[in-house]
């Protein structure tokens, strides 16, 4: 195995010094959580997205799944008891090792690990110097290694622990020693794992790093997607821990890494700017020689007006889209050149099949496949419908990215509340309480009203005795 020297230089220095650290925390399974985890990793263009429903297809790319699910007493053997299992492992050396796959070797890192092994196996992702680090460090190393590696980079520790919730409850110690690093809930005192499943050489892997391979799940079929046959694969496992029926306490969740929708509709937004442009500027360039009267002709001009300042507005809302503007009109003043060539409705019909400037919504519908064929323009009446209906896009990539920053902000808002420790407050509060002589009183209340919930009436219950022995 190349590298090899090198790989048992790091396990020796790292057993002779190991980087202090504290306990990693328990995560919860939260989109918003794990889009802000990947964002402090340093990653760029991806974020999380939860899945509801496993029948429903999944529209555009998606990197991975991550799968949270409960661990049953029956999993929770060693990597080496196992391997009995009747399970695909891939233990080709050549393959394991050319892919991410690290072991978990602490307790409560699951869900870093499940991340990571999606973000380092896909090809396209912008990653971090963090991330980049450790890539390029553990190349070609072993699946321990690597689980070293991650257990003993602080920049890891901190992220991960940044997004957990702060630890009051008094059962968190004893639940940090829970064998096989699985993730304890100190609400419920149960048990939770991350996985993850990604395509890797036209197979789908499974990949945990408490199991001691990566599970092959075989090689994807040609007429479905690769998360269509992960959903089934994930679908199956469900059924059969639950025999077939219909769970009803929430012991699974399934999160889909994807491609940054706010960077997607950026994107699209720039290209509907760019075409609605071009084609104003092409109309209003070729309206004298376009053969229309001249009632025709004013409305054409109304119409072009309105568009473009509509446009105009929705642009400049956002401060964000300022680029945008910029990148348009710098576009706008390269093309001025080429204008005086739109002098008949077959020149504009020309512009609109060469830019895709669909009359529909479908520019901005994930629904509908991309190259759908344009509809034809039989004269101006359709060069209008083209021009309004880019307007409308625009209008509705710009709801979505504002709902896209909405969305963010909620995440941080949601990330301040969940790592907030109120139990000083909490703790000044009862202080405060006892201190004015209140505190008795409150609890004393509190007190009396449970035992009326929960202490019936002895008369009442007598008479239901009797009513029950009449009727038998």
């Amino acid at each position: 195995m190349q590298n090899s020297r090198f790989s048992l230089a790091y396990q020796n220095k790292k057993m002779d010094k190991q980087i202090p650290m504290g306990a990693w925390k328990e995560l919860e399974s939260d989109p918003g959580l794990f889009t802000l985890l990947v964002r402090d990793f340093g990653v760029k263009g991806v974020q999380v997205e939860e899945v509801y429903d496993l029948q429903r297809p999944l529209p555009g790319r998606v990197y991975g799944f991550i799968f949270l699910f409960k661990w049953s007493e029956v999993g929770r053997c060693r990597r080496k008891a196992q391997m009995g299992q009747d399970e695909p492992f891939c233990t080709n050396e050549d393959t394991v090792n050319g892919m991410f796959f690290a072991h978990q070797l602490i307790p409560n890192s699951c869900a870093t690990h499940a991340l990571l092994s999606i973000l380092l196996n896909c090809d396209g992702v912008e990653l971090g110097d963090t991330i980049m680090r450790l890539k390029s460090t553990c190349q070609l190393f072993d699946p321990e290694t690597k689980g070293h590696a991650i257990a003993n980079m602080p920049e890891l520790y901190c992220i991960h622990n940044k997004h957990a919730n702060p630890e009051t409850n008094p059962l968190s110690e004893s639940l940090r020693d829970k064998p096989n690093g699985i993730t304890p809930s100190a609400r419920t005192v149960e048990a939770f794992h991350y996985t993850c499943y990604l395509p890797m050489n036209d197979h789908l892997f499974e990949l945990d790093g408490l199991k001691p391979y990566p599970i092959d799940h075989g090689p994807v079929c040609g007429t479905s997607t690769w998360h269509d046959m992960a959903r089934q694969v994930i679908n199956d496992r469900i059924s059969a821990a639950t025999g077939g029926e219909q769970c009803h306490d929430i012991r699974y969740n399934l999160m889909a890494v994807v491609p940054s929708r706010i960077d997607l509709i950026q994107s699209n937004l720039k290209d509907l700017v760019k075409n609605h442009e071009r084609l104003s500027d092409a109309i209003e360039q070729g309206l004298p020689k376009l053969g229309m009267d001249e009632n025709e002709r004013k409305e054409l001009k109304d119409i072009l007006r309105d568009t473009r300042e509509n446009v105009q507005e929705f642009v400049n809302q956002d401060r964000s889209q300022s680029s945008t503007v910029r990148d348009s009109s710098e576009r706008t003043v390269a093309c001025k050149s080429q204008l005086e060539k739109f002098g008949s409705l077959e020149d504009i019909r020309s512009l609109i099949r060469s830019r895709k400037m669909q009359l529909d919504l479908s520019i901005i519908s994930s629904d509908n496949p991309e190259g759908e064929k344009v509809a034809d323009i039989q004269s101006m009446r359709d060069v209008q419908r083209v021009l309004l209906n880019l307007e409308t896009n625009i209008k509705h990539c710009k709801l979505s990215l504002q709902e896209e920053h909405d969305k963010f902000k909620k995440y941080e808002v949601d990330a301040a509340r969940r790592t907030h420790n109120y139990d000083p407050f909490i703790r000044m509060f009862l202080a405060m309480l006892a201190e004015r002589g209140m505190l008795a009183d409150l609890v004393d209340d509190n007190l009396i009203v449970k035992r009326k919930m929960f202490s019936g009436n002895p008369k009442s219950a007598k008479k239901t005795d009797r009513k029950k022995r009449k009727k038998k």
